[in-house]
């Protein structure tokens, strides 16, 4: 393979050569050469490689990888066709052109005559320097090989650790078979309104790759009717990873259809109460109080006593509301349970105290008490239990955070 392509790159080199000089592009190759002329196909996509015609009406097609930079034809060329003749092969001569080279913006024609110095004395600093080169004890080194003996790789532009370059191509496959997943799955779900809905609900039915959730997830979120909703609420479940139970609880949280949300309790029922424990307790303090409530509705189902607390504290919920002026005293409850008061013409912003129904239940559920919604005696009850809850639950409650406004 490294044959063939050198042996390609020495040919264009040569046809280089006969080329002589013609106004258009130089493309500087990796080897060092050089091609030089019109650039053919520059509008169109160059994933096939630049084709090139010289002067002498030769065509050259040179591969994407054996480019190293390409420009417009330097204003200098001609001028140093002329010049380089006339200094010798000797290092400062060599050195004087290539300086000369460095002043006129030729850096292709410079790198030939420092490496042509380096030929004739390898510690030469200046040029090693000019290079790119830098010392380590004994030897010069390029940025390059410098990267790579500390373990680097060139990878996408970047110099990377192989662990790095492992971890992005992982990522890549993952990607693309996520990307692919999405694809499928939309064909099969335009598939159950035709002719092969039957293949499309089977091809649903096996879907058991955590690469797939993703892509479920999102169409859930997307889809209208209930008896899809169910086949990827069955496809979540059938998995069952993280990614899978994050999927069910998104939808238990936030899906306007209440006959779903129970579908997909009755799903997270099924699950121990400790993989899905930790969101539910943060949604017990989101101020949208449909989530406040359904979570504490999955809470009592789980039958996770140990998650009195953060119960207790969601029994009642401040909102803050601005008042919208009406010309007179009211008071209104949106979609997401707040509440909104009017006094008067004044709008002004206020905390208004909402009590949670179904928290209070998911609390009977799980205590056998009732003290309605006074915190307060939940609250002293639950220090005089606590330690039997936790004890019975296999956990150990070494401290309970108190919140900021928690009163006794």
């Amino acid at each position: 393979m490294h044959h063939s392509r050198y042996s390609s790159i020495a040919m264009l080199a040569a046809l280089t050569a006969l080329s002589g000089t013609t106004r258009g592009d130089v493309f500087l190759l990796r080897s060092g050469g050089q091609v030089e002329g019109e650039w053919t196909n520059r509008d169109q996509s160059q994933t096939a490689g630049s084709e090139v015609r010289t002067s002498t009406g030769i065509r050259i097609r040179i591969a994407v990888d054996q480019v190293e930079q390409r420009a417009p034809q330097l204003k200098g060329e001609a001028e140093y066709e002329r010049l380089a003749p006339t200094y010798g092969s000797a290092i400062e001569d060599q050195w004087r052109l290539a300086e000369w080279c460095r002043v006129k913006g030729l850096p292709h024609r410079r790198t030939g005559h420092l490496k042509a110095i380096l030929a004739l004395d390898s510690n030469h600093v200046a040029a090693r320097r000019a290079l790119g080169y830098r010392q380590h004890g004994n030897q010069w080194l390029t940025l390059e090989e410098q990267k790579r003996s500390a373990g680097y790789e060139l990878y996408r532009g970047r110099w990377r650790l192989m662990q790095d370059i492992e971890i992005q191509e992982e990522k890549a496959k993952r990607d693309l078979a996520q990307a692919e997943w999405l694809i499928k799955l939309k064909r099969w779900r335009a598939e159950l309104a035709g002719d092969h809905a039957l293949q499309a609900y089977q091809h649903f039915e096996e879907v058991r790759d955590p690469l797939a959730v993703p892509s479920v997830s999102k169409l859930l979120a997307q889809e209208p009717h209930r008896k899809v909703k169910l086949l990827y609420l069955d496809i979540l479940q059938r998995i069952g990873d993280g990614s899978a139970v994050q999927g069910l609880l998104q939808t238990a949280l936030n899906d306007p259809d209440h006959e779903i949300f129970l579908e997909t309790a009755d799903r997270l029922g099924k699950l121990p109460p400790r993989r899905i424990a930790k969101p539910l307790v943060d949604a017990l303090r989101d101020p949208n109080n449909v989530r406040v409530n359904r979570a504490a509705y999955l809470i009592g189902k789980a039958g996770d006593k140990t998650l009195v607390a953060p119960l207790v504290e969601a029994l009642i919920t401040l909102h803050r509301t601005t008042v919208v002026p009406n010309g007179g005293d009211s008071t209104s409850f949106s979609a997401d349970g707040g509440v909104g008061i009017s006094r008067g013409n004044d709008p002004q912003v206020v905390e208004v105290p909402v009590q949670n129904r179904v928290v209070l239940e998911a609390l009977v559920e799980l205590t056998g008490q009732n003290f309605d919604y006074d915190q307060r005696t939940w609250r002293r009850w639950y220090d005089l239990e606590r330690g039997r809850i936790f004890a019975e639950s296999g956990n150990v409650d070494l401290r309970r955070e108190n919140t900021p406004n928690q009163t006794r």
